[in-house]
């Protein structure tokens, strides 16, 4: 499914011909990404209807996007931040109740953007996680997922049965695709 060179071609087929093909691909590579702002902002009953109001946002005025003034996920952000003040108003608008802190980390446009810049960094290492998995057979994601929780490279190697140079040697393999994939995904989805 994932026939688009880039995310701009794929943007561009999304909106000069409303191409569902390049909408479904679109949906599937930023799905996960709304959900996991939308659950970080604290949305849980609702989420399902405001990620469909923002997925028919984006799909509305997506060709008001202008790679020239910000990057996409930037823009991306802002529909999101809009369409979720606009949902949380339209809902609470009757029974005049005050957003608290959670409105106001939305409605506040910095402090959103920063908030949804650190979920992008771990969306993408999460993505890049996922997808270099399946380049690696053995212990190499086991060693690599043990150093990322601390342990010292003498346990993993004794827990794994691995000598010293062979962990070293697996960590730096996992690294180095792991920096290569998050590159290559920032380019891409960025």
């Amino acid at each position: 499914m994932n026939t688009y060179v880039t995310s701009h071609s794929l943007l561009n087929r999304a909106i000069n011909n409303k191409d569902s093909d390049a909408w479904e691909v679109f949906a599937e590579r930023y799905h996960r990404y709304i959900y996991k702002l939308l659950d970080k902002l604290g949305i849980k009953e609702d989420k399902d209807d405001v990620a469909q109001e923002v997925m028919l946002t984006i799909w509305k005025k997506l060709d008001t996007y202008d790679r020239e003034r910000c990057k996409f996920r930037t823009w991306l952000s802002s529909v999101i931040r809009i369409t979720v003040l606009k949902s949380w108003q339209q809902k609470h608008k009757k029974q005049n109740i005050d957003g608290g802190d959670s409105l106001q980390h939305i409605a506040d446009e910095k402090s959103f953007l920063d908030f949804a810049e650190e979920e992008w960094k771990h969306f993408i290492m999460q993505k890049a996680m996922e997808n270099i998995t399946k380049d690696f057979k053995g212990k190499a994601m086991e060693v690599f997922q043990l150093s990322l929780q601390g342990v010292t490279v003498d346990q993993i190697g004794d827990k794994l049965e691995l000598s010293k140079a062979s962990v070293y040697t697996l960590k730096k393999r996992v690294k180095k695709r792991l920096l290569e994939e998050v590159y290559f995904l920032q380019k891409d989805l960025g």
